[in-house]
Order: C-alpha cells, then structure tokens, then sequence
C-alpha cells in the first residue's frame, strides 16, 4: 500500500506578502517592491510593492523605471558573467 502525501498549494500572494514582510522586517527600507524581468525580451513586472513609511509618496513609474534600468545595467550583466565564468 502507497501512502500518498498531499502536496499544498502554494500561494504566490501569500509568498510575495511574506517576503516583502520579511525584507520590511530585517532591512530598514523606504520602500520594497518584488519584480520580475526577463531579460531575452526586456519585459518588466511590478508584482508587488510596499511603502514602509506612509508618509512618504512615490511615483511608482518613476521607481519602476529606476529599477528596471538597475536590472538592465547591473544585475544582468553580473548575471551573466558569473554564467559565463562558470562555463569557463
């Protein structure tokens, strides 16, 4: 007899909330945000923000934009040449 274990259902919300959560909780930040980018087609997604402080505003385009241009310049490309070194 094969005892089967049920598998749970993993929310994706409830991941992102709980790491935006924990970020909050370890890192003094203004704000977080979570994304998604890729790279081939430069496709950028806000999938979840954050602002800590209330008072503060931001310009949510203006924070995306930023942080895509980040992704693009520096996290890319170091990306890729720790992919390039590990193939060396």
């Amino acid at each position: 007899m094969t005892t089967r274990i049920p598998t749970a259902r993993v929310n994706a919300t409830d991941v992102i909330r709980h790491l935006i959560g924990t970020i909050e909780a370890e890192i003094a930040v203004d704000a977080v945000c979570v994304c998604s980018y890729d790279d081939e087609t430069d496709v950028y997604e806000l999938l979840a923000h954050d602002v800590t402080d209330p008072n503060l505003s931001f310009d949510l385009a203006q924070m995306q934009n930023i942080i895509r241009q980040h992704i693009r310049r520096e996290v890319v490309w170091e990306v890729e040449t720790l992919l390039r070194a590990e193939d060396a």
